[in-house]
This record gives structure tokens, C-alpha cells and sequence, in this order.
């Protein structure tokens, strides 16, 4: 990748974050999104007995939720500010505001970091980078991604692990081939595991996997219009179908 392309593309994944990331605190403490609270406490109870459990909606990202509560916890462990995870527990009691704000801040990351994937896979598409660029300021400054990027919610994690498996999908239309559909099939998994409305992704998978069975060995993706369109999903698909 060209150095100029590079800085480009970085600038748009911090013009999203920046836009993403403005306005998290609103409402804090004391009003929330009605998914929020069980976006927290799921990944609070999972350090419990590291046991994901029966009723987590995105098994991703409640362990990237974790992820983040852990590192505060090392955190506020090194400055004093917790002293056991009891005292922990207590300042999620006594202060969410902390535990809300980090969430939604890694919510803004997550939906940023789909710039990455949405570049790969659209120039790969269109072989061409100006276009390239466009589909991928769409994304960055859409409104709709924007505002689900201000709570807590699982969309985030969702849609990154979407964007992937479509990359995947892309590269196993043009190359066939044992190692590009096991990572399709490896992330389609991740996607439909991100939130159940990924499910349709497996759609043009399967599409993909029957042709190349036919002995095929290089087909174009016509299956993308077969790929869900709910309103959570035109943010991406948009902006280059």
C-alpha cells in the first residue's frame, strides 16, 4: 500500500472514530440505551466463572467488552484505585458512569475500525481507489452507523466481523481455493455469531462453496444481492453495491 493511500486511509478511520466517539457520555449516568445495562453486566458476570452462558445475544462482543473491563480493572489496580475486585464490583455499583463510557467508547472503535475491511474489500471489487475512497468516506461519516455508535450495543462487533466475511466471500469467488474458503467460513461463523442477522451471509457462502464444488475455478459474486439489507446493514452495503 502506497504511503499516501496509508495516511488517507488512517485519516478516515480517525475522522469516524472522532465522530463516533463524540457525544458517548450523553445521558450518563442515569440514562441509558435499553441494551446497555445487559451489554455490561454480561461481560461483568463472565469473569465470574469465564462461562459465556445461555443467553448472550453476541458471545465476540461480550468478550471484547471483557477485554476492556479487564484492562480498566489492571488499571485502576496499579493506581490504587481498586484494591481487590470487590472494590471492583462496588465502583460499578457506586460509579457506572466509568463502566458505561469505556463500553461506548469501544462500541465508536469497533464500528471505526470497519473503514479497514470496507477499503480492502471495496478496491478489490472495483479496482479502483478513488471510488475505493468514496465508499469508505460514506461509511465514516454515515449517519446511521454514527448514531448506533453512540451506545453500547452489539452492531458494532457485528458489522466489523460482516465486512470481513464479505472480504473473504470476495476472495473465494476470485480464487476458489482450500485456504480462502476456510476463512470465509471462519468468519461468516464469527459474523453469525456477532449478532443472528449476519445468518443471511451464510446465503452467497454456500452459494459460493456449491459452485466451486461444479469444479468452477474462478466465478464472479453475483450472490451479494442475496445478502440481508435490514436497516442495520444499508450503512455498508450502499455505499458500493
Amino acid at each position: 500500500m502506497k504511503r499516501k493511500t496509508s495516511v488517507v486511509l488512517f485519516l478516515l478511520f480517525f475522522l469516524a472514530f472522532l465522530l463516533r466517539a463524540i457525544g458517548a457520555k450523553f445521558g450518563l449516568p442515569h440514562t441509558l440505551h435499553f441494551d446497555e445495562k445487559g451489554v455490561v453486566t454480561e461481560a461483568l458476570r463472565f469473569g465470574k466463572n469465564l462461562n459465556i452462558g445461555f443467553y448472550v445475544k453476541s458471545p465476540p462482543n461480550m468478550l471484547y467488552n471483557f477485554g476492556i473491563y479487564s484492562l480498566y480493572y489492571i488499571y485502576g489496580k496499579a493506581r490504587g484505585k481498586f484494591g481487590s475486585v470487590t472494590d471492583f464490583q462496588k465502583a460499578f455499583v457506586l460509579e457506572p458512569e466509568n463502566f458505561y463510557l469505556l463500553g461506548r467508547i469501544g462500541t465508536a472503535l469497533l464500528f471505526s475500525l470497519g473503514v479497514f475491511p470496507l477499503f480492502f474489500l471495496v478496491r478489490t471489487m472495483l479496482k479502483d481507489e478513488s471510488l475505493t475512497f468514496l465508499a469508505v468516506t460514506f461509511y465514516a461519516i454515515s449517519p446511521l452507523d454514527i448514531r448506533s455508535a453512540h451506545v453500547m450495543k452489539e452492531d458494532g462487533m457485528a458489522i466489523l466481523l460482516l465486512i470481513i466475511a464479505l472480504f473473504f466471500l470476495h476472495r473465494f469467488f476470485e480464487n476458489p481455493e482450500k485456504k480462502n474458503f476456510l476463512l470465509l467460513a471462519f468468519f461468516s461463523a464469527l459474523a453469525v455469531s456477532g449478532k443472528i442477522y449476519n445468518v443471511l451471509v451464510l446465503a452467497p457462502a454456500l452459494v459460493a462453496f456449491f459452485l466451486k464444488k461444479q469444479g468452477l475455478k474462478k466465478f464472479r459474486p453475483l450472490s451479494f444481492p442475496l445478502l440481508p439489507l435490514s436497516d442495520n446493514h444499508k450503512s455498508i452495503y450502499n455505499h458500493f453495491l
